[in-house]
């Protein structure tokens, strides 16, 4: 029997079309100053049942048949099992052709209505080759597993591929590689993972994200920081509010034909993440957990107190002084001297750093369905005490996932994250941590701390001085999206509509009382900080995908849209009546100032992309996205971004398969763009400035004296990647290379311009850069039987960037250290060439005025005098060097894997060697396993502790390093005591992380690298005294019932 109804709703029901033009909902045009408008937002839901039932009226042809199910009913029950028979859960099977589902329990039994009694069954599971049977011979199917590394399916740009069919440079972590490590932080997990993927640790502080760059930098003032797509809407909060044990993958678009169809935001790279989903069964409930413990990896070896007398002595004798005058009555503070004489001494580290700082994550997820729904909900909860003592961090996760199957032709689904982070407590000074003498003051009989341990000097405070103070932060975020897909009447013609929002909160507050050494010279001072994001993203895709003989083809279509909306506020004052805290701004009787900002920008997009493959061997791929954005000037709002692509199986020609189970040359050139204007920033501006009218001071607008020039546009990334994939001895060696050039214009820099024009500079396009590097990841199984498997992954890549144009003059700006032909990101300074030592003729040298144990600077231009044409460049702040290797071994029940990562090439400031910025002559402890030089000790490059730079110069080290990242050790239980439990497995783990890094740094973190907070870059490096690395040791398990 069959019923002809429409796609949606009655037709007697409904008779209208919508004729609501876009611009009406989308106006890029808008300002602040215009009022805002009422806005209706229609679901997609609404949407298709407003829509579809005109389709239906205005062309019968369209309306749907279906076929009511047959009487026929027949139960087939079945096992799956695995080569060696034991049994595989989780396995879906279908029928061939039909809605209808299930999968396979901790049994690898499973029950299945089909159609026919010749229905065709089909078995599909990840790691195993799919198999197709017939319903009458389905009562016990052996998969295998697959070697086959061309059926791997990958998340791409709005869709899936085989990684058969890519053209372009695509890197994926499946969730399997994310779940053996314990980290609370996603991004630290991906660290070494992805070739091409930098993680610059800014601060290692809970809570806090590092910032991530694909395929190093290719702006200078602009961020460079990916765009992350969650679940196929952009998502505008950070990494580290998502709970890692929620995702399924991770897929790092890295060239121009994978990510231009992101257009405008893709230059420098997308990352997209896939939630995890239910499966067709029984409901399943899974428990994922660990506890730790946590301590500093890398402590200075600081001075004890005979060995900072010692110091004390040496700088008092460079200064000079002789005799007497290096009895320490004589140059030590008043409290430094009182504990050197009682010999008590305070081990500063010791008191700040926690020993064993627990950690523990717990995630409890939902999951299950039927052959036409889906469910999966989870509830994450991570505590995490800091390695330093008032540095805590807790976060709360909430996910949901729902898909529902209407019908053969409809589909529809909604994905929901939402999470919150709190930290407070005001974390203790790691400067004064470094410098403070061991023969300080600690705390009074009372337990308070004293403010300034070495008085008289007052240079360094106590660490502990503000910890009656109040600091805390609460961050929110709130992602949502639901969808809609739709089979049209035509074959290979679907449509898919999404409508996703994010939203975004933070306040931060503090308060630093009396009590305090920040509030006490203020009288208590007080900050209340928010801020709120909004956006909701609109996308609505056609695709047509088909197969004919050789041919196949597959065509996509895409429009969206999108609106922003960013508020901010700030309070700040002073002189408070009493130490209420900031809940009592109102009180503050001094410095009362209150701020706020309001931003909104919009953004439409077409996009259109062709995939075409014949006989599965010569693969196509065309890409163009048109972007409009709003914060660009009237006449440049709008960019073309387009890509092409193409592969060629070389594995699939004669018999070349014979000794290549994949062998792939890729090629693709493109364009992206880079939103490097901030909303706003194409006007000019309007300064607020005090002056006298009459006898009265009044305040008045002067423009400002930094132009905007009128035509900003887009900064343009043009990049060719070249590529090859195979695969050999049936994939147990595979690997990827990739060589990539880009070139990026139009950079957005500050130019100077005759005052005439009303200004002293104007900002424009101008700047050029290029990035060039190479990428290799390689796979290997060495050792693979019944019982035992090795696997290996290496990851390598090296990137080269630098600036091949800045300013009209063709000069180099050397206040920013932006050189031509240079990297990005570099040091610039004088060249330390060795220390001076008595025997050198200092006098008649190129630096006449220095002593023994001062640096010995290079005379670059050998002018014979050291000035500002001596400096050079110093080093890359970035390392363009990085490997990682992991190895992974199985036997039986029993896993064990080990993860080891480092970066080479790049260069720190080293604060330690600069003993005069240390400032001894304030008495300021050092390091111990730092010789530097004095009259007997003359073999070192340390300079004199009385040495004063000449020009004010610094000096540098190599950051290279290699960390033992990662180190787990899992045991899978079996047998029948699981099924007594009820439970289908049980997963235990130990965990180590950060075991050990070899580098030249000193330092509590050899990765630090300070950015900006506006745009991701990194600004100046930090080894003296950042938020120190954790060194983790963590129990867990992994539960199924």
């Amino acid at each position: 029997m069959q019923t002809f109804v429409p796609i949606s709703g009655e037709l007697t029901t409904h008779y209208f079309f919508i004729i609501a033009p876009i611009k009406h909902l989308l106006n890029l045009n808008y300002t602040p100053m215009v009022k805002k408008s009422h806005l209706i937002l229609l679901t997609p839901l609404s949407i298709l049942s407003l829509v579809a039932p005109v389709y239906g009226v205005a062309n019968p042809r369209n309306l749907v048949a279906i076929t009511t199910p047959s009487p026929f009913q027949q139960a087939i029950s079945g096992k799956v099992v695995d080569e060696n028979g034991k049994p595989i859960s989780g396995v879906t099977v279908s029928e061939k052709g039909k809605a209808a589902a299930t999968t396979t329990n901790q049994d690898g039994v499973f029950s299945l209505n089909v159609s026919s009694k010749s229905a065709i069954l089909t078995f599909n599971s990840v790691g195993f080759t799919a198999k197709e049977v017939p319903a009458s011979q389905a009562a016990q199917i052996t998969l295998t597993k697959s070697e086959d590394v061309l059926d791997e399916v990958v998340v791409v740009g709005y869709g899936k591929q085989k990684k058969s069919d890519l053209t372009g440079s695509i890197a994926t972590v499946e969730a399997k590689s994310l779940e053996r490590i314990n980290s609370p932080n996603v991004v630290d997990k991906l660290q070494g993972k992805i070739s091409g993927l930098a993680i610059n640790s800014g601060s290692a502080k809970p809570g806090e994200t590092a910032s991530i760059n694909i395929r190093g930098e290719n702006s200078i003032s602009a961020s460079n920081a990916p765009l992350i797509i969650l679940d196929g809407i952009p998502f505008s909060g950070s990494l580290g509010d998502i709970s890692s044990n929620t995702i399924a993958s991770i897929s790092v678009l890295k060239d121009a034909s994978s990510t231009a169809i992101y257009g405008s935001r893709a230059a420098n790279g997308v990352i997209l993440i896939t939630s995890k989903k239910g499966a067709a069964g029984k409901a399943r409930i899974n428990y994922n957990g660990y506890f730790g413990v946590q301590s500093v990896e890398r402590r200075l070896k600081l001075m004890n107190g005979p060995q900072y007398i010692q110091f004390m002595r040496d700088y008092q004798a460079s200064k000079g002084k002789t005799g007497d005058q290096l009895n320490p009555e004589n140059y030590l503070f008043a409290n430094v001297l009182e504990q050197y004489k009682k010999g008590e001494e305070v081990n500063w580290q010791d008191e700040v750093f926690n020993s064993g700082a627990p950690v523990q994550e717990h995630q409890l997820s939902f999951s299950g369905g039927t052959d036409k729904s889906d469910y999966y909900a989870s509830v994450s909860y991570l505590n995490q005490d800091g390695v330093v003592k008032n540095t805590p961090y807790e976060r709360y996760n909430v996910n949901l996932n729902l898909n529902q199957s209407l019908s053969s032709w409809l589909k529809l689904g909604m994905t929901m994250q939402a999470s919150q982070g709190n930290r407070d407590g005001v974390q203790p000074n790691l400067e004064s941590v470094v410098k403070l003498s061991p023969y300080s003051k600690n705390r009074d009989a009372d337990g308070t701390a004293v403010t300034y341990p070495m008085y008289a000097q007052t240079l360094w405070a106590h660490p502990f001085a503000d910890e009656k103070g109040q600091w805390d932060q609460t961050r929110r975020t709130v992602y949502a999206n639901t969808w809609l897909d739709v089979k049209l009447p035509i074959e290979g013609l679907s449509f898919k509509t999404t409508f996703g929002t994010n939203y975004r909160n933070v306040n931060e507050n503090s308060y630093y009382g009396s009590n305090t050494v920040t509030g006490r010279g203020v009288n208590g001072t007080g900050s209340i900080y928010n801020e709120h994001f909004w956006d909701w993203t609109w996308e609505n895709l056609l695709t047509y995908d088909r197969t004919f003989g050789d041919h196949k083809i597959n065509v996509v279509g895409l429009y969206s849209s999108q609106k922003t909306n960013l508020k901010t506020s700030r309070m700040n004052g002073d002189d408070f009546v009493s130490d209420a805290g900031y809940n009592n701004m109102a009180s503050a009787s001094k410095n009362l100032k209150i701020e706020s900002n309001l931003q909104n920008t919009a953004m439409i997009s077409y996009m259109g992309r062709i995939n075409y493959a014949f006989k599965d061997r010569y693969l196509l791929t065309l890409t163009g996205r048109s972007d409009g954005y709003s914060a660009f000037s009237i006449n440049n709002r709008y960019a073309f971004f387009p890509s092409v692509a193409g592969a060629w199986v070389i594995s699939k020609e004669g018999n070349v398969q014979d000794y290549f189970d994949l062998l792939k040359l890729r090629v693709s050139y493109g364009k992206n763009g880079n939103q490097a204007v901030s909303p706003y920033q194409t006007y000019d501006r309007l300064t607020n400035v005090d002056y006298i009218y009459g006898l009265d001071p009044v305040k008045g607008l002067v423009m400002n004296f930094n132009g905007r020039g009128s035509n900003l546009t887009w900064e343009t990334t043009a990049s060719l990647n070249l590529g090859l994939d195979f695969g050999i001895l049936k994939n147990r060696l595979s690997g990827t290379i990739d060589y990539y050039s880009s070139k990026t214009s139009d950079l957005l820099l500050s130019e100077q311009v005759p005052v005439m024009n009303g200004y002293n500079t104007i900002l424009t396009n101008i700047g050029e850069t290029s990035n060039k590097g190479i990428e290799v990841t390689l796979n290997a199984i060495p050792v693979k039987n019944d019982n035992f498997q090795w696997n290996v992954n290496t990851t390598f890549a090296n990137n080269n960037n630098k600036i091949t144009k800045l300013r009209a003059d063709g000069k180099d700006d050397l206040t920013n250290a932006w050189l031509i032909g240079k990297p990005i990101r570099i040091f610039y300074d004088y060249k330390v060439i060795g220390v001076w030592q008595e025997g050198d003729d200092i006098a008649n040298s190129y630096q006449p005025k220095a002593k023994p144990g001062d640096a010995k600077l290079a005379d670059l231009n050998n002018d014979g005098k050291i000035d500002a044409n001596d400096r050079t460049m110093m080093g890359n702040k970035i390392s363009p060097y990085t490997l990682g290797i992991g190895n992974d071994f199985t036997y039986k029940n029993f896993s064990l894997s080990f993860f080891m990562n480092g970066a080479f090439g790049g260069t720190k400031i080293d604060d330690f060697k600069n003993i005069e910025r240390f400032l001894p002559n304030n008495g300021a402890n050092y390091l111990a396993d730092m010789p530097y030089w004095t009259p007997e000790r003359t073999n070192t490059d340390i300079p004199s502790p009385g040495y004063t730079p000449v020009n004010n110069h610094t000096y540098y080290i190599n950051s290279s390093y290699w960390r033992i990242r990662d180190f787990s050790l899992g045991y899978t239980f079996d047998g029948d005591f699981l099924k007594k439990l009820n439970l289908s497995s049980i997963k235990a783990f130990i965990n180590a992380r950060n075991l050990y890094t070899f580098s030249k740094i000193k330092g509590y973190n050899v990765e630090a690298l300070s950015v900006s907070s506006t745009t991701g870059n990194p600004t100046t490096t930090n080894i003296a005294s950042p938020y120190p690395v954790a060194r983790t040791f963590s129990l867990g398990v992994n539960v199924q019932f």
